[in-house]
């Protein structure tokens, strides 16, 4: 398989379920709800489950992905590629998960009314929340490679099967 394939391939793994998803309805207003009081409460929830931290944790196992990335994108050594970013990348992720946190915030508060984001933030402060939140990170590390492993294993069995489908090395794309 191409570069280049893997790399529309991998998009469209990506991109399409995120395009399919983003168009979901919001939560209709209830009487008496407040957009003011569901970001707070939303923002509440945010911290508490910790989903934004768990992101920012996992930045430094994405480092060889986004060093391949820059190498593509701009033509540049591996070496060069894995400063740019450890020194520039990495850093502005860091620096702007505060972003991360209030854009996830927004959702919540889109998606839910005050009385169900009130639900759910008691849930994370039971028992149970707390060991969802606490095993998250961990969790998403193992489900994001589950699903690497799995889009591999199927894209490499739907090519095997239909091989004069895909392009060979040096056809244009």
């Amino acid at each position: 398989m191409t570069g280049r394939l893997a790399a529309l391939l991998g998009a469209a793994c990506i991109v399409l379920p995120l395009q399919a998803a983003v168009p979901a309805g919001h939560a209709a207003a209830a009487p008496g709800d407040d957009a003011a009081a569901r970001l707070r409460v939303a923002q509440d929830i945010v911290r508490r489950n910790g989903f934004a931290d768990a992101y920012a944790q996992t930045l430094d196992l994405m480092r060889a992905t986004l060093a391949q990335k820059v190498m593509r994108m701009t033509n540049r050594s591996k070496p060069e590629a894995e400063g740019i970013v450890d020194n520039i990348l990495l850093p502005a992720l860091r620096a702007h998960v505060d972003e991360l946190r209030d854009a996830m915030a927004d959702i919540y508060a889109d998606d839910f009314t005050l009385d169900e984001l009130r639900q759910v933030r008691a849930f994370y402060q039971t028992a149970v929340g707390h060991k969802v939140a606490q095993v998250y990170p961990d969790m998403m590390i193992r489900m994001a490679a589950a699903q690497h492993a799995w889009w591999q294993r199927v894209t490499r069995a739907a090519m095997a099967a239909h091989p004069g489908l895909m392009p060979t090395p040096g056809d244009k794309l």
